[in-house]
């Protein structure tokens, strides 16, 4: 069994053994940090008004939330305010990078009662103390929290501060009436980059994903932690590509529209758009890259300064419950729980197809993290964008 992360101690192994997981350590993190809050003011991320938004009644059973999108769908949060009387006022969301930015920006810690965010970005924010430690006691439903997950609580000096309660993956999304499923290079990132689909293939316009997928497929070992030179390999190569991609999407409608309307046959992408083009009826799969999946995880965690947290214990709580976990997964079409308790509620041809059986595959998975030296990230896909 897995045990929690100190964020003091050296991070162990990734999801099992056959994760690779760079190890990234207190200063590495701050820096990234840093980064994500220089990037996220240069991208022009308003903070403006956040502390007024968050509302006072906390007394009153409201609490003011910061998660993604697929967290909060009103077919998800509907039944928790019938059953518990406690009102989400849902905050609006941009990206994992904006979630740790409006934390650290004066007045952050007090604008929020409960955010969401992926498990490395948020290790920062337990190491500058901006985080409530968790009562797991008053979290029930904890002890059905998947063993491949329980890693993903981060905690210092033994106090917990996140709970793990969706996870997910990242791959190609490609239409299969233009690109063959059983060709090797479909079953990589390596597709991307084929020549035969010149014109015909997005990246996302993303200098921390896009560079991560293209080091997997160039085969290095260690992507999070590569230095100058290692950059410098991935840009050439990308500008000796860069002709083959029709577009870098920026945004969830821009990519979904791309492959809808025959734009592009392939694209990096997430599986809430594999599963929206596929409602619409668009001959659209996700691939399994043999050269490494990407696999994420989102925990729930409370700032500091929060006054409701009896409430924030019920939402926490809900959070893995079988009535939310089934719901995620169906309503969002892949998004999968971190709770045990769904497993009973889908066939395992179903499982399969949305993902849950991912960790017995065999496969090369890889854990989204943050990197060693995201500025030098941020610098390289500058150079390959003005090439």
């Amino acid at each position: 069994m897995t045990k929690p992360i100190d964020v003091r101690k050296e991070r162990g192994d990734a999801m099992t053994k056959r994760i690779d997981h760079t190890q990234l350590g207190r200063r590495a993190f701050l820096r990234g940090a840093g980064a994500l809050a220089v990037s996220g003011a240069a991208l022009g991320l308003g903070y403006e008004g956040v502390a007024p938004r968050r509302a006072a009644a906390a007394s009153a059973g409201t609490l003011t939330v910061l998660m993604g999108p697929s967290a909060v769908r009103p077919e998800l949060v509907a039944p928790f305010e019938e059953k518990t009387g406690i009102k989400l006022n849902i905050a609006p969301y941009v990206s994992p990078t904006d979630v740790v930015t409006k934390l650290m920006v004066p007045g952050g810690t007090r604008a929020y009662d409960v955010m969401g965010g992926l498990t490395d970005f948020t290790t920062p924010l337990v190491e500058k103390g901006l985080l409530l430690p968790l009562d797991m006691s008053k979290i029930p439903n904890v002890q059905y929290l998947n063993p491949l997950f329980k890693q993903d609580i981060l905690t210092r000096d033994g106090r917990p501060y996140t709970l793990p309660f969706y996870w997910g993956y990242d791959s190609v999304l490609f239409n299969t009436t233009k690109i063959p499923e059983n060709d090797p290079v479909t079953q990589s990132w390596g597709v991307l980059f084929d020549d035969r689909y010149k014109g015909k293939v997005a990246l996302r316009d993303d200098a921390h994903q896009s560079i991560l997928i293209t080091a997997l497929h160039l085969g290095h070992r260690d992507p999070l932690g590569m230095d100058r030179s290692d950059l410098k390999e991935i840009i050439r190569f990308l500008i000796s590509k860069k002709s083959n991609f029709r577009a870098l999407w920026t945004g969830f409608a821009q990519a979904v529209n791309l492959m809808a309307s025959g734009e592009v046959w392939a694209m990096y992408g997430w599986i809430l758009m594999r599963t929206t083009l596929q409602r619409q009826g668009q001959p659209v799969a996700n691939n399994w890259p043999k050269d490494g999946v990407i696999v994420w995880t989102q925990v729930a965690f409370a700032p500091k300064d929060t006054a409701a947290v009896p409430q924030v214990n019920v939402w926490l709580n809900y959070l893995l419950t079988k009535e939310y976990g089934v719901a995620l997964t169906k309503v969002n079409g892949g998004i999968l729980s971190c709770s045990r308790l769904v497993e009973t509620e889908f066939s395992k041809a179903e499982m399969h197809q949305l993902g849950y059986d991912l960790n017995e595959r065999r496969l090369n998975l890889f854990r989204l993290g943050l990197p060693k030296h995201l500025d030098q990230w941020l610098e390289a896909w500058a150079e390959f964008k003005s090439a």
